[in-house]
């Protein structure tokens, strides 16, 4: 918990974060952050109608065809629904789990003299906490808002966000590879492919564009979680390391990296084997509590 006397406060539910935080935006005249609320629950939307619609594909038009085996049928009706999980179960922890919000309990006098102060908020904020301009609040390692999960991206659901693009990244790839045979042998049948060949068409357009878009945008989480940073942390540390050569100085770096492996097992919460990050399960935030919550770093 946090380093201080009074008690901690209880995370806010998924509904009263989205009522608050849109409150806010309509009190501030915040018309892009009015935009960004209104906007989440359509992009939510339109998620889970793509991956319903991809999934009737698959059950439907994709599998049936293409499987010349029980046992390969057998193989692709559990890891199929598996992945499936996989992506709904990270995508929703994302969604209602509280990212680590304001308020924070009040520092103590000797804590507060090594605080900053957040303007927005008018208040003390902890060490690695950022303030988001569309919450309208401060949040505990933030690395960034994102509206397709109606949420910030912070302390207590940064690992389900990194797990739900490993999981949709392995689904689009997967999709990409058993709707390539199918592709090819329209192609080679010319245009007049059967009707029902258009879901699978742009089944394989979605898995493919997204696969690459992808890779990227995972990969460069996954870089940052090996070094033990978040987006805003990154682009400060770049910002500082600027400053240091125009002024001559020595800039010591980032002061959160513990090493490669000890960045990833603190952040997954791994206690045994790598590959357990993986797994679908409510795994609280591992890092050392003081080193995220606490006023006394």
């Amino acid at each position: 918990g946090f380093h201080s006397g009074n008690e901690k406060p209880m995370p806010l539910s998924f509904f009263d974060r989205f009522i608050i935080r849109l409150g806010n935006s309509l009190e501030s005249a915040d018309v892009v952050g009015v935009t960004m609320r209104l906007l989440g629950p359509l992009l939510l939307i339109l998620l889970m109608g793509i991956l319903s619609f991809v999934t009737f594909a698959w059950y439907n038009l994709i599998i049936p065809y293409i499987v010349e085996s029980q046992w390969m049928l057998l193989a692709h009706y559990i890891g199929g629904p598996l992945l499936l999980f996989n992506i709904v179960f990270n995508y929703l922890s994302i969604v209602f789990t509280d990212p680590g919000t304001s308020p924070f309990p009040e520092p103590s006098p000797e804590e507060a003299q090594k605080l900053k102060m957040c303007k927005k908020c008018n208040a003390f904020k902890p060490p690695r906490a950022h303030h988001c301009p569309i919450c309208k609040v401060c949040v505990l390692r933030m690395d960034h808002h994102c509206p397709w999960v109606l949420n910030c991206v912070g302390y207590r659901n940064h690992r389900y966000f990194a797990l739900f693009l490993f999981w949709i990244w392995v689904g689009c790839v997967y999709m990409t590879a058993i709707t390539t045979p199918q592709m090819l042998a329209a192609s080679k049948a010319g245009l007049s492919a059967k009707q029902s060949d258009l879901p699978v068409f742009l089944c394989f357009i979605f898995a493919s564009v997204f696969s690459v878009v992808l890779l990227m945008f995972a990969g460069w989480q996954y870089y940052l979680i090996f070094r033990g940073q978040t987006q805003f942390e990154f682009y400060d540390d770049m910002h500082k390391r600027r400053i240091a050569r125009r002024t001559g100085q020595t800039y010591v770096g980032n002061e959160f990296d513990l090493g490669w492996r000890q960045n990833f097992n603190e952040f997954f919460g791994v206690t045994g084997y790598w590959w357990t990050f993986v797994l679908p399960t409510f795994v609280p935030p591992s890092l050392q509590e003081h080193r995220e919550t606490t006023y006394t770093v």
